[in-house]
């Protein structure tokens, strides 16, 4: 098994990207999630949460920052592009 060498350049520029996200975080323990694809495109972000919401059904009191940018991912990219994500 062979492992690619990935880029510490890239993995930088990644961890920056959820470091601002989670700025806009209202928690005291701020949190910051980012989903890519490949190395270098950012396509959906996310930070914690404590306001009230709601995720398939379900109402919570927090949101957490993977919940959120997977959420972010959804609303964003594959609503536009629907076939392309068939699940």
């Amino acid at each position: 098994m062979s492992f690619r060498r990935v880029s510490s350049r890239s993995v930088r520029n990644i961890q920056n990207v959820a470091t601002n996200v989670a700025d806009f975080s209202n928690c005291d323990s701020k949190h910051g999630a980012v989903i890519t694809h490949g190395l270098h495109t950012v396509v959906g972000f996310g930070h914690n949460d404590n306001t009230r919401t709601s995720f398939m059904g379900k109402v919570d009191c927090c949101l957490h920052a993977e919940i959120s940018a997977a959420m972010n991912f959804i609303n964003c990219i594959v609503r536009h592009n629907p076939k392309k994500y068939c699940f």
